[in-house]
């Protein structure tokens, strides 16, 4: 709702009047009493509204009637008939100029799609409200205590017995997708349904070449899920001839009770009969989908999940590391890095010396690789020439003391929390909702990746996640006497070669030309130093190569490579000495993307022999469109997707209203699902009450950690469990002092309360990359693009995003509780 809803009627009477000698007049008289900053603003919105308009409206396909031309100005709008009408009485109103408000009007007439639907979201949301509310204790609505007024509206009128909805977020897991191998066909039709001798008339709602929705007005009990069923066509058999007089059988699969009506899903058994009337649907369909519109609702809720899931993995303030786990012994390989951890990469120092596979090893993390504990924290810190890191399972008392001390005194000091979960590397692959048969994108997006990388992926089974769980003040850790040589032995050295690879997250491979894939025997030149290395592919103006060691080499620098085993194949070319340009090297140095350098004449040897052997081995050599990395960067996130063990919370912002708007988690033990329960209403579907961890409080103080420049991008919640209904709930900026808030939590575990502390991670939503659901949305649009525009809409209000774990261990090592 707007701002300026409340002044609709001085708007409407105001705006006609703009850049006349009675509007001044007429506007003060109207706002003698009101605020001048408020006037000032609605005086603003009122030339807005009667500025001259230049957009054309095109409502076909966006309202409920057939649209037809209409001219104005010489510009052409494409109207209904409510529209049209619309339009001449406004245009009458404002002397004949096009303005902003007959924009925005035509965009919101009675028969809209977009108001229809939200005003039956409402209704349908009311109705579920006012049902849950006449069964007393109601999940979803509260009564307005005292203690609820930050979640109330603010309007002054407000009546005393008014419900107030709480912050209530829908849940999903992960990879909750509903694909179709079958399209469904919106379709509106009479039939009977008959069970033995029993029978009971009903109304179809959607048809596919495999089953069939639909609806009666009340439960029928012998409607059971795997009963055999057989339907009359009642109507469609008055329009259609069949082979076979009998009725078609199918199969109760579910059954969705509902406030208005109930929904039985139905299966088409196999037969002759069924065989005759599946070849009638296919045609039914194929001839009539853009007449009756084909049910996308399934498509539209992936579109949402893939968003959710998109945002999750861009924002995360989580580091997975892959692994492949064989006899107690770990050997680490790829490393996804996003904006948000690079700097935790750049602090472990991956690539150079850092020895991180020296920490993350079977014998130092068995008790969360033997599943003993759930997590593990990691301190780490560095001083100008030494690097430390130890487990806080690892420390003794006396020699926690003297870690903790020490640490707390370097500037350079991060907390990290360490979990393990075992994988299925195989499991990398997240196809398209839509069916390949649909079209040749989407065919090709469900196209496996290539045999030598899902080797790679496949050979993954198992991942540690690291987050930064830092927190500066450690002054309870008062000095501690001892031998800090004793320290010595958590000092970190490196492993020597490196197994280790980062890759970035959503790797886009940005060369022209065509790869293919040629293994063979390089030299590599740098200044006076050869390193042995092999190709891994061949272009017209570039060489990937995989180097034995190491290379000391930067981007842009000109290298020289020697081709000596693809030198055995020609004598017209010398294939030494050829310069190329490093335009990408890999974090551990051994591998490089590289460039040809033209000579004087603007030639290379290296390109004209490439050329050559492409053109004669065209039937041997098979393109390599998709660049490694970007194949393995996509596979990798979508391991992260599935296995993803966090609970991740979204956040809308319609109009000056901020709250949560979902919460995806796929791990039932995650401490904040024991508050905020999850629960399922027929209408609402799946939610949980975020007030009982995100109260309202909590809410403006997420908002204002979206901003760009904050300094402390996080919120530490303190869930203190007294083993009644709701939990006392205190966030760290609500206590202010870091005392105050360890105060409150030794006195709770005093009392022999359980204390959780939850943190939230919180960002700004991202920018989408247009090709995550491109092709989803695409199908919605030429079906239904009113039902495309509310899923963008609703894209829209997404504005952030909170990454919800827990820190309790953090908290009470560094509190000394």
């Amino acid at each position: 709702m707007s701002e300026f809803d409340k002044y609709e009627s001085w708007i409407s009477e105001l705006a006609p009047l703009v850049g006349t000698p009675s509007f001044d007049t007429k506007f003060k008289q109207l706002t003698a009493n009101m605020a001048r900053s408020e006037a000032f603003q609605l005086k603003m919105e009122i030339k807005r509204q009667a500025k001259p308009c230049l957009k054309v409206v095109d409502l076909r396909g966006k309202v409920d009637g057939q649209c037809e031309p209409v001219e104005h100005n010489g510009r052409t709008h494409y109207l209904d008939p409510i529209a049209a009408s619309l339009m001449a009485e406004l245009l009458a109103k404002f002397n004949g100029n096009y303005v902003e408000t007959i924009y925005d009007a035509l965009h919101n007439t009675p028969n809209n799609y977009r108001v229809l639907r939200q005003r039956e979201e409402e209704e349908r949301k009311q109705a579920a409200l006012n049902k849950l509310s006449s069964y007393g204790a109601n999940p979803l609505i509260s009564k307005g205590t005292n203690n609820d007024t930050a979640t109330a509206s603010h309007t002054p009128t407000q009546a005393p017995s008014e419900i107030k909805v709480k912050y209530i977020a829908k849940f999903s897991t992960f990879l909750n997708y509903k694909p179709r191998e079958h399209e469904r066909m919106l379709y509106v039709t009479k039939v009977t349904i008959y069970t033995g001798e029993s029978q009971t008339s009903a109304m179809s709602v959607n048809i596919s070449s495999q089953g069939l929705l639909v609806k009666l007005s009340n439960e029928v009990g012998y409607l059971t899920p795997g009963t055999e069923v057989h339907i009359d066509f009642v109507q469609l058999k008055q329009e259609v001839m069949f082979n076979s007089e009998q009725n078609i059988a199918y199969k109760v699969v579910y059954h969705n009770p509902g406030t208005k009506d109930h929904a039985y899903g139905l299966q088409l058994l196999e037969g002759k009969t069924q065989e005759e009337f599946r070849g009638y649907v296919d045609k039914l369909i194929l001839g009539n989908k853009f007449r009756y519109k084909i049910d996308t609702s399934n498509v539209e809720d992936a579109i949402l999940q893939r968003a959710y899931e998109y945002q999750t993995v861009a924002t995360t303030n989580l580091l997975p590391i892959y692994y492949h786990n064989e006899q107690q012994q770990i050997q680490l390989l790829y490393t996804l890095q996003n904006a948000k951890t690079r700097n935790m990469v750049d602090f472990l120092d991956i690539d150079k010396t850092s020895g991180i596979e020296s920490i993350l090893t079977f014998e130092r993390l068995a008790p969360v690789l033997r599943n003993e504990q759930a997590h593990a924290l990691l301190l780490v810190f560095k001083t100008k020439n030494k690097w430390f890191a130890a487990f806080a399972h690892e420390l003794s008392p006396e020699l926690n003391a003297m870690f903790c001390y020490y640490a707390r005194n370097q500037e350079q000091f991060r907390q990290y929390l360490v979990q393990c979960r075992q994988i299925n590397g195989a499991e990398h692959n997240i196809p398209s909702i839509l069916h390949s048969s649909i079209s040749k994108e989407i065919k090709k997006r469900n196209t496996p990746i290539s045999p030598r990388n899902e080797k790679k992926l496949n050979n993954i089974n198992g991942v540690l996640t690291l987050m930064d769980v830092t927190v500066d003040n450690w002054k309870h850790w008062p000095k501690a006497a001892g031998d800090y040589n004793q320290l010595k032995q958590f000092q970190v050295a490196s492993v020597g070669s490196k197994h280790l690879q980062v890759i970035p997250r959503e790797f886009i491979d940005k060369r022209i030309d065509t790869r293919y894939p040629v293994k063979s025997n390089v030299v590599i030149t740098v200044g006076n130093q050869e390193y042995q290395a092999q190709s891994r592919d061949i272009s017209l103006n570039g060489l990937q190569v995989a180097c034995r060691e190491p290379v000391d080499v930067k981007r842009e620098q000109v290298i020289q490579a020697n081709l000596v085993q693809l030198q055995g194949i020609t004598k017209v070319f010398k294939l030494s000495r050829l310069e190329y340009k490093v335009v990408g090297i890999s974090h551990n140095n051994t591998r490089m993307h590289m460039i040809v350098v033209p000579n004087a004449n603007g030639q290379h040897v290296g390109k004209l022999f490439f050329k050559e052997l492409i053109k004669a081995n065209k039937d041997k050599l098979k393109p390599d469109d998709v660049g490694e990395l970007q194949e393995i960067s996509s596979g990798l996130t979508n391991l992260l997707i599935r296995y993803q063990m966090q609970a991740v919370s979204f956040f809308n912002a319609i109009g000056k209203k901020f709250q949560p708007a979902a919460l995806l988690s796929s791990n039932p033990e995650h401490p904040l699902l024991k508050y905020a329960k999850v629960q399922q209403d027929q209408e609402v579907g799946h939610y949980v009450e975020m007030d009982r961890v995100l109260n309202a409080a909590a809410m403006p103080l997420i908002h204002g950690k979206l901003k760009p420049d904050t300094e402390k991008p996080y919120l530490d919640v303190v869930v203190i469990d007294k083993g009644k209904d709701r939990p006392l709930i205190k966030t760290d900026e609500q206590l202010g002092e870091d005392s105050a808030m360890r105060a409150l939590a030794i006195k709770a575990k005093s009392a022999g309360f359980k204390v959780h502390i939850l943190r939230v991670a919180i960002s700004s939503v991202l920018r989408f990359n247009p090709e995550v659901f491109r092709l989803e949305l695409k199908y919605v649009k030429l079906y239904a693009p009113h039902r495309a525009d509310h899923v963008l809409e609703h894209l829209n209000h997404l504005k952030g995003v909170g990454h919800i774990f827990d820190v309790t261990d953090l908290h009470m090592l560094r509190w000394k509780i």
